[in-house]
């Protein structure tokens, strides 16, 4: 899961943002009602976002209904004409099958978007975010080189259209997978241009996101202090900025600083921590990792029972999701 802010940057936003936040608000009959009403041959893009919105709602408590609303919005995109229109749609629906697990069907899509996008003139704001987003699901499938290959020729694409925000996550993605390629000097290297992408932007929450993945690589590399020093920052940030996922990783990778030092109480008293804001979050995007993390820990210390229990409750957790694919190494170890 370690993607997935950088994923939260390299998804492509049909509309704008702000109506993306209003409609994300609004409860699905009345999303059905506004798109009832809207005159489909007058406004077809509303109407298409509209049945976009409405398999954003649906695509993990109902899969048949989140696709027969992208099925429909694709084939209003198709009639319409307009193959920069069709891409688009194609992204959103690969980007719903990514969320319902369905990583080969979601591969289809992302690529039939990015040859449509390529074949009628390459749209800058669209061929480099969907190499990120099909660089994604290969890491997802453990496919590092692969993934590396395409958010490498992401990043010519954005460096050629002068996209910095897309550049940063490009570097990022490439260091998170030279770390699980075992090459943490090369991550680092990466790291530190991703970071110097994101100085320049100015943005303070992604300075700090930027600073889990060095934290990671000086670990990686024995130098603790540098990773200690750049985590309690983040852990402030973080609390500070009431933004509880990142609060939550943060504190994961304190835990397991301590873990390679053998301090196993110490390090599972770290992560105990998180339960201050927990209320404050629905599923985490790290908790799968923080419950291998706990059962590694507690077999460590010999409590074989309480490891089992803490794995099999990730498990129960990833399923109740729809995280399977995620979810390999808590079966591993357990």
């Amino acid at each position: 899961m370690k993607l997935l802010f950088s994923i939260s940057f390299s998804l492509i936003f049909f509309f704008s943002k702000a109506q993306s936040a209003e409609l994300y608000y609004w409860k699905k009959d009345t999303l059905k009602a506004q798109l009832e009403q809207n005159d489909s041959l007058a406004n077809i893009e509303r109407h298409i976002y509209l049945q976009v919105e409405l398999a954003s709602y649906y695509v993990l408590q109902d899969w048949n209904q989140a696709e027969h609303y992208l099925r429909r919005a694709l084939n209003f995109s198709r009639k319409y004409g307009d193959p920069q229109l069709e891409a688009r749609i194609l992204v959103n629906y690969g980007d719903k099958l990514a969320t319902h697990n369905d990583y080969p069907a979601s591969l289809r899509f992302y690529s039939e978007a990015l040859r449509l996008s390529n074949q009628y003139g390459r749209s800058p704001k669209l061929s480099g975010w969907l190499e990120l987003n099909i660089g994604n699901l290969f890491y997802k499938l453990h496919n590092y080189l692969k993934a590396s290959e395409l958010y490498y020729d992401a990043l010519m694409h954005f460096e050629k259209d002068g996209l910095m925000d897309g550049k940063a996550v490009s570097f990022n993605n490439i260091g998170l997978c030279a770390l699980k390629l075992d090459r943490p000097h090369t991550a680092l290297s990466y790291f530190e241009k991703g970071q110097a992408e994101r100085i320049q932007l100015g943005k303070p929450i992604l300075i700090a996101h930027s600073n889990l993945y060095l934290a990671e690589a000086y670990n990686s590399l024995d130098m603790d202090h540098k990773a200690d020093s750049l985590l309690q920052y983040c852990k402030n940030y973080f609390k500070d900025s009431d933004r509880y996922d990142f609060f939550r990783k943060t504190l994961i990778e304190l835990a397991k600083l301590e873990k390679k030092k053998g301090h196993y109480a110490q390090a599972l008293k770290i992560l105990e921590e998180d339960h201050l804001m927990k209320s404050k979050a629905l599923y985490g995007y790290f908790e799968l990792e923080e419950y291998l993390l706990k059962g590694e820990l507690k077999k460590l210390m010999g409590n074989y029972n309480g490891a089992e229990e803490l794995l099999k409750t990730g498990i129960s957790q990833a399923r109740l999701h729809n995280q399977h694919t995620q979810s390999r190494e808590l079966y591993q170890e357990l």
